[in-house]
């Protein structure tokens, strides 16, 4: 409290008022929002028209292996709905698997470490939520057979990639 009277009378008639206004205020507004719950309509105009129809995507998973065998990239590929383009999407395989409660975290390239093809499909199937039609794995020459008539695209890196051994 301050020592000055006059201060003291202003702040006093200060909390009077903002007191008194929500003594005010609360029980109407509570009143309003409760005729605006209890009136609301919006359900009533449901339309039973058509359904939206999700068009069929296929989707591939790609899985492209080092000549250790680990994963080294996952790509996937989606193909539009009118069979003309479509879109890549590149998956981190450190990305972590969706697994049940209790059940020990692990990456996307573990999963195929120890569970194969079938596994790594299941994972990022969950990972995306989405259903995938098709899932290869590839090696660096069965992936440059692929991509051969796709010819040679230049590719700047900001640093040197090398693939060794763990000493070097």
């Amino acid at each position: 409290m301050s020592a000055i009277p006059k201060r003291r009378r202003r702040r006093k008639l200060a909390a009077f008022i903002t007191s008194g206004l929500a003594v005010i205020l609360l029980p109407s507004g509570i009143a309003i929002g409760t005729t605006s719950l209890l009136n609301q309509s919006g359900g009533n105009s449901v339309t039973s028209g058509d359904p939206l129809e999700v068009p069929i995507t296929p989707a591939e998973l790609l899985v492209f292996t080092n000549s250790r065998n680990e994963v080294a990239s996952l790509a996937l590929f989606a193909l539009a709905p009118g069979g003309k383009g479509g879109t890549i999407v590149s998956i981190p395989v450190g990305s972590s698997a969706d697994v049940a409660k209790g059940v020990a975290t692990r990456r996307l390239a573990d999963s195929y470490t120890t569970g194969g093809l079938a596994a790594i499909k299941s994972d990022v199937e969950n990972l995306l939520n989405i259903s995938i039609d098709i899932a290869d794995d590839l090696t660096v020459e069965e992936a440059t057979t692929l991509l051969a008539p796709m010819g040679t695209q230049p590719a700047t890196l900001s640093q040197p990639m090398f693939d060794t051994t763990t000493d070097g």
